[in-house]
């Protein structure tokens, strides 16, 4: 009883700081509600750290919606009175299952949007040691695509920047999955929009996890075999600029083993797609020869 009743005032006192907030901004200076704001949050987050605390024990849905309800809205008002024109970060919940196998023992969110999910396991290893702080990152499922050219019977690539990497590299073609996608379907859905493209073979080359025991999500490489412009054509809606590059397999190669593609994940679909091109040459000439 009295977890609840500490999670209820909680509760109480963060829709009253929200509410005083929204009554403050009509009658006092900005600066000062923004002084004002800083120490709100602190004791905000004094409290979620407790809230959390409760979630566990108690295991109530309704706590966490409601804390993370009014959290969204502090924010809002923190970024109104600061000018911040930047992207906001939506609170959506993570759309894909979450990772739990016999060896988890309890996990806990830490933070989640629609792109990816952050969370505290405890773990019990095959050692049979309990592993408290389990770092696990949920990312969403999606393709890279090393897409054939028919007609110039060459490689398309593209050259881009990314948050992650220094200065420009080569990449792979790819995406993430929508929900109900199946992995060919969006290879295709994927390769139309970041190219205008349709392959006439699909070739599937496996599905990987990404980080083994971190998460990092799966990756579904795939070979676009014999692609053509296609009539159904839409904008990509990427943040990235992005320069479309025709390589050679000599060329494509030579860049690879030069180290100018720029993600792990690229560089293992590139070379799976030259691995099974090569595989498959080398059976059919066998055939021949038989």
């Amino acid at each position: 009883m009295g977890e609840k009743s500490s999670y209820s005032s909680t509760s109480t006192t963060l829709s009253s700081i929200v509410h005083f907030m929204k009554m403050s901004l009509l009658t006092h200076h900005r600066r000062d509600i923004f002084f004002f704001l800083l120490g709100a949050i602190m004791t905000v987050l004094l409290m979620l750290t407790y809230s959390n605390f409760l979630n566990e024990r108690i295991g109530s849905s309704s706590m966490s919606t409601s804390t993370d309800s009014t959290l969204v809205t502090l924010r809002s008002e923190v970024t109104k009175l600061q000018g911040d024109t930047s992207i906001p970060v939506p609170f959506d919940p993570f759309p894909e299952p979450a990772w739990r196998t016999p060896n988890t023992l309890s996990a806990r969110v830490v933070t989640s949007t629609p792109f990816a999910r952050f969370e505290i396991h405890k773990v019990k290893t095959e050692s049979g040691a309990i592993v408290n702080d389990w770092l696990w990152t949920d990312e969403r499922s999606h393709v890279n695509i090393l897409v054939h050219m028919k007609d110039e019977n060459k490689y398309l690539l593209f050259r881009q920047r990314k948050y992650g990497l220094e200065k420009e590299y080569y990449a792979a073609i790819g995406g993430l999955f929508d929900v109900g996608d199946t992995p060919d379907g969006c290879a295709r859905r994927e390769l139309l929009e970041e190219t205008g493209l349709e392959a006439e073979e699909m070739i599937n080359l496996g599905a990987y996890r990404v980080q083994v025991n971190r998460g990092g999500g799966i990756l579904h490489a795939f070979l676009a075999k014999n692609c053509f412009k296609s009539s159904k054509y839409k904008k990509s809606d990427d943040y990235e600029k992005q320069a479309k590059i025709l390589l050679t397999k000599d060329e494509l190669m030579k860049v690879a083993l030069a180290g100018e593609i720029g993600e792990a994940q690229w560089l293992a679909t590139i070379a799976l797609g030259i691995v099974y091109e090569e595989h498959h040459e080398h059976n059919q000439q066998k055939k021949t020869i038989a």
